[in-house]
């Protein structure tokens, strides 16, 4: 039963990681179409061999806990993604508004540096534990 399983989790985690991609291509910086595809299908996967009861294969009770897995991942991976707001900047400063202007760059860029090591931290936590999931099912 792993390579149906297998097979199915990889199209439909492809179908929902192009269509997740192609409706939000303008919010946002992508760092990469694997790195959004791999959560994905390691949930879909994950939720579809526990999930799914032991009856005919392809039944519809079968591949909805493969879907919604699939659709919960992405829609958590793109809530998650950064979203840079446009500034228009075109009123006259004087040298102490845009000290402070420089000061909260400052800390606005430390702050992104936090949030990006907290995202890549749990990022990794999330493929491990998901890894840790499908093998448990296939070894046990």
């Amino acid at each position: 039963m792993v390579i149906p399983d297998l097979t199915f989790s990889i199209i439909l985690a492809l179908a929902i990681t192009l269509l997740f991609t192609w409706i939000l291509r303008r919010q946002g910086p992508r760092q990469g179409f694997l790195w959004f595809f791999l959560p994905i299908f390691l949930a879909v996967f994950a939720a579809g061999i526990w999930g799914k009861p032991a009856t005919a294969p392809l039944t519809t009770s079968n591949w909805l806990p493969f879907l919604g897995a699939g659709v919960l991942m992405a829609l958590l991976l793109s809530s998650l993604a950064p979203r840079f707001p446009k500034i228009n900047r075109t009123a006259q400063l004087d040298r102490h508004k845009t000290l402070d202007i420089l000061n909260e760059i400052e800390q606005e860029k430390e702050i992104a540096t936090l949030a990006y090591i907290s995202l890549n931290l749990f990022f990794w936590v999330l493929i491990a534990l998901l890894v840790v999931m499908i093998l448990l099912r296939y070894l046990t």
